[in-house]
């Protein structure tokens, strides 16, 4: 089932998220509204972080509310800005937001926090036999962080990485952990909005993109797939994917995004879709565009 495979991001429940975004952060009113629709919906888990401004205390409210249950995934801050914070209390204070007695995962925010603090895994890790997570591991943006971490034999079953019709860099490195154990979900399938840019502020600011950008809406049109849908659809059908991680604003969102699941890839197409990968890390993360 399609919503069984979609993780609900929440990064916009907390903050204004996206580069695209023009309406800023959604109302509780309308949080709550999309999280109930959710979880009629079939959705099961929740991607949060404790970077993510509000986004685990309306969670939270929303849960102490309804009572309704989410599978949910949460992150560490930054290790060297929590200062002498146990990694115990860290996760305490998530979960008092949250308002939950224990979460299904426990992720390493940023991957530099493994290179300066080498037990951080294993110090998740030991969450589980307290029952208080059930799986563990990392956020990675670049393929050496994966590398890193199979060589250093850190524990960790649970990894998150951007995949996108732009950014296919991790592609081989998904088959590679799904067929090890490793629930992979996938995350920046719209890359944060960037594909529904204007042609303006598109060849303004990523102009190396306009041309894959430009394929990716006339491959749209013409299967008659809205963009949006598209750009889901082609992570939704890999199957090493067990989630894909996608934010909506609103319930129409959610239920255009829930649509994907309906759509299917010859072999043709999905080549074609895969063609228009790009390796241009100044387009491939968010954190390096220039404002």
């Amino acid at each position: 089932m399609t919503a069984t495979r979609i993780a609900l991001g929440t990064a916009q429940f907390g903050s204004d998220y996206g580069i695209a975004n023009t309406s800023g952060r959604p109302s509780k009113q309308n949080v709550f509204a999309v999280l109930e629709a959710a979880h009629r919906a079939g959705i099961d888990t929740l991607d949060t972080a404790s970077a993510y401004g509000a986004s685990e205390t309306t969670i939270g409210e929303f849960a102490g509310k309804t009572g309704v249950a989410f599978n949910i995934i949460s992150k560490l801050p930054d290790l060297d800005a929590a200062g002498t914070s146990s990694i115990q209390d860290l996760l305490a204070g998530s979960l008092n937001r949250l308002r939950q007695q224990h979460i299904y995962g426990y992720l390493v925010h940023k991957f530099d926090d493994i290179r300066r603090h080498p037990n951080v895994l294993a110090d998740i890790e030991a969450l589980k036999e307290r029952e208080l997570v059930r799986k563990t591991g990392f956020s990675a943006y670049k393929l050496d962080e994966i590398d890193y971490a199979l060589e250093q034999k850190f524990p960790f079953d649970l990894v998150q990485v951007p995949y996108s019709l732009l950014d296919q860099r991790f592609a081989v490195h998904i088959d590679r952990l799904k067929a090890m154990g490793v629930e992979v979900h996938v995350r920046s399938v719209f890359l944060q909005g960037l594909f529904f840019l204007s042609p303006d502020i598109l060849a303004a600011r990523f102009p190396t993109a306009v041309e894959e950008i430009t394929r990716a809406r006339d491959i749209s049109r013409d299967l008659g797939i809205p963009l949006n849908v598209l750009c889901l659809a082609f992570a939704l059908t890999n199957d090493s994917i067990d989630r894909v991680v996608v934010g909506v604003d609103s319930v129409t969102q959610l239920e255009e995004n829930l649509s994907a699941g309906e759509i299917d890839f010859d072999d043709t197409v999905r080549a074609e879709l895969e063609q228009l990968r790009l390796e241009d890390e100044d387009v491939l993360l968010p954190y390096r565009w220039k404002s």
